[in-house]
Formats: C-alpha cells, structure tokens, sequence
C-alpha cells in the first residue's frame, strides 16, 4: 500500500484569513473620529466669537451709544419704540487701565425698522470722550448725531415757565424772541409805560450781529448766519455760524467733510480745516431741525496771510460767504 508523499500540497486547498485578522478600532472609526473633531473645532471657534462678542456688547461705548439712542426722540420716530439692540456688534475696542478706543458699529431696531449706530470713542483718565455717535437708518440717507442731539434737545424738552405778569406790563413788552436768533433785526422802541420792565441783556452772540445770511440750497427755509471770522493763537483762523430752520415743517442737513473749507482771494489758495493727529478741530451738526430749531457751529482754519483782511467761507450746502470780513 503506497502513500503520496507528505512534502507534496493536495490539489484544491486554498489559504483562509483567521477570525482574528480585522481591521483595527481606528481603522473601523476614522470617518467618526474626523467628523467630531472638525464639530469640537466649530464649537472652540464659535464659543471664542461668543465670548469677544459678548464682551464688546457690554462695553461701556457700546451700553452708551445703545441708551443714547433709545432716548432720542428723532430715532424713536423712525425706528418705532422699544429700541433693542441687536447681537452681533462689529468694530474693535482696545482697553487697558485708564486709556483705550473704540470704534464700533451697534446694530439696532424696534418695531418700525432697523438701523446702526457708529461710534468712536478714547479714553483717558479712567473717562470716554466720544468723538462719533451717530445713528442710521436701513434703507435710508439720514444721519442722526446722537451727541449734537443729547445737548440739543435738553433744554428746549422743559422751557420755563413765565411768571404772570399784570396786563399794564404784558402790553408794554416787546413779544419774546430768542436774541441768538434774532440778531440782525433793530430794536423797536416801546411804548411809553410808567413802570417799563428792564429788557434782558443780549447775549455775546447777538452783540456781535450777523456778518451776512445764506439760505441752504435744498431748502430755502433753512438759513445759515455768519457770526464771527476772527484771527486767534496758533496762527489760526475761527468761523462761527449757525443754521436755523425758518419754515413750518422738518428739514434735514448733512454735509461732506470735503466742503468745509474757505479761499484767500488775495493769495488765490484753499485752507481746510485744521486737525491734530488726524481730528478735525471744529464743531458740526447734522440730522433733522425741527421748525424753529438752530444749532451752532464752529470750525478753525489756518489763517491766512496778515495782508488778507478778507476771504470767501464755504459753509457746505449754502451759497458760500463772499468778501466776508475778517476781525483781528
């Protein structure tokens, strides 16, 4: 009886992997394992945006410019009451202990509409000096300077109440009208009264009187009066002015900062405003002038040469200010 030999592989036996040969955890998990950390770095990123967000919408620029413009009745008129402010605040703001800045831009809305305000701030001395707070509205052009407004609106929110006056006196008296706006006009004598009512003392401004008026070219109910051109230190040259709305009905003004300039006829040369480290050294209003309402408005300019005794100023959006003198 004969055997194959032992050596010799039999015909049809192919080699099986063992049970035991499977790919690894990591090699089953890889898509799972990518998956959660690309989720872990969206959550880090996401939770980092929280946090700066969070910490510039409790800033003390960003609490301000939002309670600012909750209390100001021209943007509760456009934008409707309550005023909230909105998520994400956009800018920079840089803080360390007693100084900083900001610029930011804080989104805001109420049940009319939707709006934005911008402001620029530093800070000295542990205090924020606002040098911007402005409010915009979606969808419209109009700028409301929540700063020029805050001062503005103040006074004229509680005007005095006049003591009575017996009838004799109330007849003697001239009708009231604000000198500072008024300053052109002469007096009118009154009529003879046996016990005449000492009249108030004018005011700087109206002493001064009114150098020359132009009316504003969109609306001619709107009127701008030159107050002062005087030469001051520094080499410098102060413009005084002031807009006020004649007509009966709302008028809004803005400007560019590129038309607030004056002409040295005599030297044929345009002098802008003057800055210091990049900032304006002036004092401008813009928005929306109720009937009756008026601002003042001041700016320095780089004199002009000793020999100029007159210039042509360009308040922008009036007829400019031709041979306008200029006080030393």
């Amino acid at each position: 009886m004969s055997t194959q030999p032992s050596g010799i592989p039999q015909a049809g036996l192919t080699p099986k992997l063992m049970p035991n040969q499977r790919r690894s955890w990591l090699g089953r998990n890889w898509g799972k394992l990518l998956a959660a950390a690309f989720l872990c770095m969206v959550l880090f990123v996401g939770a980092i945006v929280t946090l700066l967000v969070g910490a510039i919408r409790g800033s003390d620029v960003a609490k301000e410019a939002v309670a600012r413009a909750q209390s100001n009745a021209l943007v509760m008129q456009r934008l409707g009451a309550p005023i909230s402010e909105g998520w994400f605040v956009g800018g920079s703001i840089n803080v360390s202990p007693g100084s900083g800045d900001a610029d930011l831009s804080v989104p805001i809305s109420g049940p009319k509409g939707k709006g934005t305000v911008y402001v620029k701030a530093q800070k000295s001395a542990g205090a924020w000096a606002y040098n911007l707070m402005v409010a915009t509205v979606d969808g419209s052009s109009e700028k409301i300077d929540l700063l020029a407004n805050a001062t503005a609106t103040v006074p004229e929110s509680n005007p005095p109440t006049p003591a009575p006056q017996p009838a004799a006196d109330v007849q003697s008296q001239p009708a009231q009208v604000d000198p500072s706006v008024a300053m052109a006009a002469a007096p009118q004598p009154a009529a003879a009264d046996p016990a005449p009512v000492p009249a108030p003392a004018a005011s700087p401004a109206a002493a001064a009187g009114v150098i020359a008026s132009a009316q504003y070219s969109n609306d001619p109910n709107l009127r701008c009066d030159l107050l002062e051109l005087k030469r001051v230190g520094g080499n410098a040259l102060l413009a005084r002015w002031r807009i006020v709305n004649t007509g009966a009905k709302p008028i809004s003004y803005d400007f560019g900062w590129d038309d607030i300039y004056y002409i040295d006829p005599a030297s044929n040369k345009k002098f802008n405003n003057l800055t210091i480290d990049g900032k304006k050294i002036l004092d401008m209003w813009w928005g929306t002038l109720q009937a009756g309402e008026q601002h003042m408005m001041w700016a320095k300019y780089p004199a002009p040469p000793p020999t100029s005794k007159r210039i042509s100023l360009n308040v922008p959006k009036f007829t400019p200010f031709e041979d306008a003198p200029v006080s030393e």
